[in-house]
């Protein structure tokens, strides 16, 4: 379902109670997931002697050594240790750290709370990131696949794809990566009429479901756009494009509306986007002029953003860029805390209102790249 009217209030909301939402997120994952019920991070805290039962606030956070790739890529490749980063909640683990109104649901709702329980924590499929020149698994939960497809359910808000007569083609194909699954997710959680298996090398297939909006890795949607040009497809119902990578220069985003105007849309839009399989998330930009750089929005209750000079724990200057580090504050299966994630951005996320949306929610840097 489309998200609710607290949601949009949450998403129109002032900074302050942004940040406190975000401190509240961070610290209840925090004391009653990951300090529990990872052995990774149990193990860091009680190595440093870092409390979490007191609360957790982002200088708390920025105490702690940054989690590296190379870590993870470490657990997976070792039998006894692949489940080093996957919260396992045992009954005594829970007795100890929840709170008591989440064990007395728990504990009053027989059966049914029990199937949840495994739900939400036992991975039922994986996808993987390329880092290091390796292959990192991460391990999801049917909870996480929920947690995405709210990312995306916002995400298709803020382009108006939730929107009556809106149809999303997705050019993203099942595989090792998150992407096809945030488009299928997040069309399924926002009512959005979505296709994702259309034979391509057929056009009149393409011409027949009419899409409004096109999304998919940028080279291909750039491929499709210019052979429906060449080919002449009536396509006249296409609007809205969403390029998908980091990095993708501005230049494509020109040549994607380029190819809009030409098969008949009158006010083109393209968008940037990302996914990110450890954050469980679809990152859009806003509608906003094509040469503009309107940042992509974030969702501050389901993850968490820090940014740290390059190759250290050493926070950025607060009016420059940094390497952006990750907590994963909504998931259940592999789980990461300040994780180093090898992007980086040229200034600090912009908690002003944005002057496209209207929305308080900060913005990542449009500039995403990979860190050389």
């Amino acid at each position: 379902m489309p998200p609710d009217q607290r949601w949009n209030r949450f998403a129109n909301a002032d900074e302050e109670v942004l940040r406190r939402a975000q401190s509240a997120a961070l610290t209840r994952f925090v004391r009653e997931e990951l300090a529990p019920f990872s052995k990774h991070y149990g193990s860091l805290f009680e190595r440093v002697g870092f409390d979490p039962r007191r609360g957790v606030t982002p200088a708390d956070l920025a105490t702690l050594p940054a989690t590296e790739p190379r870590e993870l890529l470490r657990a997976q490749g070792l039998d006894a240790h692949r489940a080093e980063f996957l919260l396992r909640p045992t009954p005594a683990k829970i007795k100890a750290a929840w709170s008591f109104g989440r064990k007395l649901a728990l504990g009053l709702g027989g059966e049914r709370a029990r199937e949840q329980l495994v739900r939400t924590y036992a991975p039922c499929f994986r996808t993987r990131e390329r880092v290091e020149d390796d292959w990192l698994f991460v391990e999801h939960t049917r909870y996480d696949l929920e947690v995405l497809g709210e990312h995306g359910a916002r995400a298709f808000g803020f382009l108006g794809l939730d929107r009556p007569g809106k149809r999303l083609l997705s050019l993203s194909r099942p595989g090792p990566g998150i992407e096809h699954w945030a488009f299928l997710q997040g069309g399924w959680q926002s009512g959005t009429v979505t296709a994702h298996d259309l034979d391509l090398s057929e056009p009149g297939l393409v011409e027949d479901f009419a899409p409004t909006a096109l999304a998919g890795p940028a080279a291909d949607v750039l491929a499709l756009l210019e052979g429906a040009r060449e080919r002449r497809l009536d396509l006249g119902a296409l609007e809205l494009c969403l390029l998908c990578g980091t990095g993708i220069p501005t230049e494509d985003k020109r040549r994607a509306a380029d190819a809009l105007t030409s098969l008949g849309a009158t006010e083109p839009i393209v968008c940037r986007a990302f996914t990110h399989g450890l954050a469980r998330a679809l990152f859009v930009e806003p509608p906003a002029d094509v040469d503009a750089d309107p940042g992509f929005i974030v969702s501050p209750d389901l993850c968490y953003f820090e940014l740290v000079e390059p190759g250290t724990n050493e926070p950025a200057a607060s009016d420059a860029g940094g390497e952006l580090l990750l907590s994963s504050v909504a998931s259940r299966g592999t789980s990461v805390l300040r994780y180093r994630t090898g992007l980086q951005v040229d200034r600090p996320l912009d908690w002003s209102r944005c002057p496209w949306s209207g929305l308080g929610l900060p913005r990542l840097p449009s500039g995403l790249c990979e860190r050389t």
